[in-house]
C-alpha cells in the first residue's frame, strides 16, 4: 500500500467519527480483506456499532460500510440481537450495562467471522473545583478530590477538559490540551512538551490531550491539580466581532464578544480495550513527523484493535460529566 493510499485510509476512517472509529497503523500490503466492527459501549448512550470492509483494489486499500451482516450480540449469556442488519449501522434501543460482559460475533460474505469481548466498567466519581491561576496563557487551575474508585484490576482513569462557549443561544464544546500537571501518579506519555515558565502548582511539563492513572496507581490518587493551556482565538468567526474588519485590521486577533463560558471536566473509566485503544491513538499522533527530512524515520505505530479475524474496536467505558461555571466566578462540582 502506498503513502497516498495509507493516508486517504487513514483521513476517512478519522473523520467520519472520533468516537468510535479504528484508526489503522502500520497497515501491510498483505493485511487481507476483513470486516471493521467499531463499537464503544457507554451506559450513558444506546448501543450502535458500525460494520465496515477494508477491501482491496489495485493493490489499494479502501473501506465502505457493509450491510446485510449477520450480528449476534450478548449481554452476558442473553442475546440481545441475532440477526442480519439491514444497515451497516446496527442501533438498539437499549443501554449497556454497568460491570456486564458483551460479546460481538459478525459474519458477512465469504470474509472471515470476527468476534470480540469487553466488559462495561462502573464510574469513577469525584469532587472537582476550578479557579484562576497565573500558571499559562489563558490559563486555570482545575483540582479533583475525594475520588470514588471501584474495585478493580481492569480500569484505568483519564481525564479531558472542555470549554463550553455560549453566544447567541449557541453552544460549541473545545478539548483543551497541553495540560500540565505535577502529579507523580499520571503516567507519562513518550511525547512531553516543557514550558519555559514553572509553576508552583502544576510545574512545567504538558502531557498533551489527556491526563492517564493507570490501574495501580489509582488507589494511591488522593487529588489531581492540573491546568490547561487555553487559547480562545482558536474559536470559530461566528464567536468574534469581524464588522469593519478590513486592511491590516483583518489581521488582528479580535476578542471574543459576549461569550459565557463553563469548564467541563470529564472523566473517562476505561476498560483494559478501551485503554488500550486511547493510548495506541495518541502514541501514533504524537508520534506523527512532518517535513521530507524526517519521512524515512517516521514508523507508524499500529492502533489497538480488538477484533478476532477483523480490525477495529470493540470496548466498554464509562464517563462522569461535571460542568463549573469558568473562574472569575469560582465554582464547584460534586
Amino acid at each position: 500500500m502506498n503513502l497516498k493510499s495509507f493516508c486517504i485510509f487513514f483521513l476517512l476512517l478519522t473523520g467520519s467519527s472520533c468516537e468510535v472509529d479504528y484508526i489503522p497503523g502500520d497497515l501491510q500490503t498483505n493485511e487481507p480483506e476483513c470486516i471493521i466492527v467499531n463499537g464503544i459501549l457507554n451506559p450513558e448512550k444506546p448501543i450502535e456499532i458500525q460494520f465496515h470492509k477494508l477491501q482491496i483494489t489495485n493493490n489499494q486499500y479502501s473501506y465502505s460500510g457493509i450491510e446485510g451482516v449477520q450480528v449476534i450480540l450478548k449481554e452476558g449469556n442473553e442475546k440481545l440481537y441475532d440477526g442480519i442488519c439491514n444497515d451497516s449501522t446496527l442501533i438498539l434501543d437499549c443501554f449497556p450495562k454497568v460491570n456486564t460482559t458483551y460479546s460481538i460475533k459478525a459474519s458477512y460474505n465469504n470474509l472471515k467471522t470476527v468476534k470480540a469481548v469487553t466488559e462495561v466498567p462502573p464510574a469513577i466519581k469525584c469532587k472537582s473545583f476550578v479557579r484562576t491561576c497565573d500558571c499559562h496563557v489563558e490559563s486555570y487551575i482545575v483540582e479533583l478530590n475525594s475520588f470514588e474508585i471501584p474495585q478493580s484490576e481492569k480500569i484505568a482513569m483519564l481525564v479531558f477538559d472542555y470549554e463550553i462557549v455560549e453566544k447567541d443561544e449557541k453552544k460549541e464544546e473545545f478539548m483543551r490540551g497541553g495540560l500540565y500537571t505535577k502529579n507523580a501518579f499520571v503516567d507519562k506519555p513518550k511525547s512531553l512538551m516543557i514550558s519555559y515558565h514553572q509553576h508552583e502548582e502544576v510545574g512545567s511539563i504538558s502531557y498533551g490531550d489527556f491526563l492517564r492513572v493507570k490501574n495501580k496507581n489509582l488507589p494511591l490518587l488522593d487529588n489531581l491539580i492540573f491546568s490547561p493551556t487555553t487559547y480562545r482565538w482558536f474559536y470559530p468567526e461566528s464567536f468574534y466581532d469581524l464588522s469593519g474588519a478590513s486592511g491590516d485590521d483583518a489581521y488582528i486577533i479580535p476578542e471574543p464578544i459576549e461569550l459565557q463560558t463553563t469548564v467541563k471536566i470529564k472523566i473517562i473509566t476505561a476498560s483494559l480495550e478501551y485503554d488500550q485503544f486511547c493510548m495506541s491513538v495518541n502514541e501514533q499522533k504524537s508520534g506523527t513527523i512532518s517535513g521530507s527530512d524526517f519521512a524515512s524515520a517516521f514508523q507508524p505505530s499500529r492502533v489497538y484493535s480488538n477484533i478476532e479475524n477483523g480490525l477495529g474496536i470493540f470496548a466498554g467505558m464509562n464517563e462522569t460529566n461535571m460542568f463549573i461555571d469558568f473562574p472569575g466566578n469560582e465554582g464547584s462540582n460534586d
